[in-house]
């Protein structure tokens, strides 16, 4: 990417996809209620994001923010949070210590520690990052940006599959971790093969689906069951 556009030092700017789990717990701690946690395997994906300018150059954050110790800074804020109540003015406090973090120099135009506490809100909160919370400049611009490291038959590492985060629901009623569905044992395979009907049958059973949605009916749904 960094040849094509520019953008992203390969070195410096993209992180393991689950280093954003001190965020997580942080907001959790601060809000006392279960936020999600994306705590994948470290070798599954990396990711960075860029915030973006009204002149629409984009610069990723790792180049105003020390992205490392940030986060270490939120995993010890979490644990301190979640051993007591914690009050308004301590949560003002917790996001302030943040500062230090913050290089308002190397920034973009137009954000600073206020609106970039704000748009880290607005990524996990979409009443404050899209809509008209967004329109009034509540969040700044971001686009992220991320990569899967696919897993095929020769590289198949189980540790990972245990930790995925994403699944497919298969007809079946069971749930199929992304890389044991489409390599190692290829679960994707045995599914099409067993569920696959002809063209002609799918769009008859579409149809009657639809009449029988028309009529009130719902069909019942088996609860599913994680497949690895």
């Amino acid at each position: 990417m960094q040849q094509q556009t520019g953008i992203a030092d390969p070195y410096q700017d993209w992180f393991p996809l689950s280093c954003v789990t001190p965020f997580s717990k942080l907001l959790s701690a601060l809000r006392g209620e279960e936020t999600t946690t994306l705590s994948c395997h470290p070798h599954c994906s990396l990711g960075t994001y860029l915030f973006v300018d009204q002149n629409r150059k984009a610069t990723p954050v790792t180049q105003f923010v020390d992205v490392g110790p940030m986060l270490k800074e939120m995993d010890l804020l979490s644990r301190k949070a979640g051993q007591r109540r914690i009050q308004f003015f301590t949560k003002l406090q917790a996001w302030n210590s943040l500062r230090k973090f913050f290089h308002a120099e190397k920034a973009p135009e137009g954000l600073d520690f206020q609106k970039f506490l704000q748009t880290l809100q607005g990524l996990t909160d979409k009443k404050h990052g899209r809509g008209d919370a967004e329109k009034k400049g509540f969040t700044y611009r971001t686009l992220m940006l991320a990569g899967m490291h696919f897993m095929d038959s020769y590289n198949y590492d189980v540790e990972r599959v245990k930790r995925c985060v994403i699944h497919y629901a298969a007809p079946n009623g069971q749930i199929y971790p992304f890389c044991a569905y489409n390599s190692g044992p290829v679960y994707r395979e045995r599914i099409e093969r067993e569920f696959a009907v002809p063209q002609e049958v799918g769009a008859e059973m579409m149809r009657q689906d639809l009449l029988a949605k028309k009529k009130g009916c719902v069909s019942e749904v088996a609860e599913p069951e994680l497949v690895g």
